[in-house]
């Protein structure tokens, strides 16, 4: 379980799935943010472009000829189940699911959500649905759809957070990057 884990917080490779340029949108930050900080491989999926901010784009991550250790998926909840069998069939080790549109929003997103889970058939490691995902400043991680100008990001350093509350993340860690941490050693 702990190598599963791994993929989720220090992967060689990400597949963006619902990848886009529009300024702004949960897909847009994402994209933008994976593209300019992670420090490994990453695929850009979305069937409606075949090139975003000079990068190739897939139809589909089943379309990636190299290895997906973690799929960011930002697509609408009602594409999941398909998505999440891609995954499988791919082999993706991981999968963080921001979309929302689940058992938050009642019964029928709690059976796409289920169906989300079978499809997964317990070979992908998934946070979410509906959560802000991953920060990890040591390898550029970024899954947060909050534009870096709305909440900074802390610098690496010996401090892990988890949170059940994205809100809750967002604060401390925008918080903990507008502070100065001075270590004096005797």
């Amino acid at each position: 379980m702990g190598e599963d884990l791994n993929y989720l917080f220090n992967p060689g490779s990400i597949a963006v799935i619902g990848a886009t340029a529009r300024e702004g949108s949960v897909g847009g930050v994402i994209t933008r943010n994976l593209l300019t900080k992670f420090r490994g491989r990453v695929y850009l999926v979305n069937p409606s472009y075949t090139e975003l901010l000079g990068h190739r784009v897939y139809r589909s991550v089943l379309e990636i000829s190299g290895d997906v250790d973690l799929a960011v998926i930002v697509t609408p909840a009602p594409t999941m189940p398909k998505i999440m069998s891609e995954c499988v069939t791919k082999g993706v080790k991981a999968a963080i699911i921001i979309s929302g549109g689940f058992s938050e929003v009642g019964e029928e997103g709690a059976k796409l959500e289920r169906e989300v889970k079978e499809a997964s058939q317990g070979r992908v490691r998934i946070l979410g649905p509906n959560c802000i995902g991953v920060y990890n400043a040591f390898n550029g991680l970024d899954t947060f759809f909050i534009p870096q100008g709305r909440m900074e990001r802390p610098k690496p350093g010996p401090i892990a957070l988890i949170s059940q509350s994205g809100a809750v993340a967002a604060a401390i860690l925008d918080w903990a990057a507008r502070k100065v941490l001075v270590l004096v050693w005797p």
